[in-house]
């Protein structure tokens, strides 16, 4: 359970880290550098990690950022060749296209990243801890008047009647 723990923290670095314009090259994190071992974490289980995402098992990972007890304990960055990779799955050139070059930042030599469906991810996480510290976050509540200061047709019942939880499963009914 421990290794399976650990290996679920890991997935969710990998689609946590690359969404600043930051160099890769320096630390520019507020985290003291240290090593699996010193923060407690079995070096064996990041070289499995490692192993996996170099033969590909996790998809094209770029960087592995591994943060424990406030300490930097991994920082692997993995290269890709993201224009070869893109032209076997290229086929519009569109902004929702991310596997086009023009489109994924990534292949345009930046740190940044597509996030699509993880923003929904980190987002859920965050409510969950706010409803575990007692924060009185309803789920079945409307989204809407949240967003008073946008333009919104707030006469659209249906649009009046997505809730926080529809938003989070992504059944809100909007098409994109």
């Amino acid at each position: 359970m421990k290794n399976f723990s650990l290996g679920i923290l890991a997935l969710f670095t990998f689609c946590f880290i690359g969404c600043n314009n930051q160099s890769s090259t320096t630390n520019s994190l507020p985290w003291e550098v240290s090593t699996p071992k010193e923060v407690g974490i079995e070096e064996a289980v990041i070289d499995s990690i490692d192993h996996d995402i170099k033969n590909g098992d996790y998809g094209l990972v770029d960087h592995f950022l591994l943060i424990r007890n406030g300490k930097i304990a991994v920082d692997h960055h993995y290269k890709q060749d993201y224009t070869k990779i893109s032209l076997e799955y290229d086929t519009a050139n569109h902004q929702y296209n991310y596997d086009h070059p023009d489109w994924h930042p990534y292949y345009n030599y930046t740190d940044l990243h597509s996030l699509q469906s993880v923003s929904k991810t980190v987002t859920s996480i965050l409510i969950g801890i706010a409803r575990d510290e007692g924060f009185p976050i309803n789920l079945d509540s409307a989204i809407l008047p949240l967003f008073k200061e946008y333009n919104i047709d707030m006469n659209d019942k249906l649009k009046m009647s997505i809730t926080l939880r529809d938003m989070l499963t992504m059944q809100s009914g909007i098409s994109w």
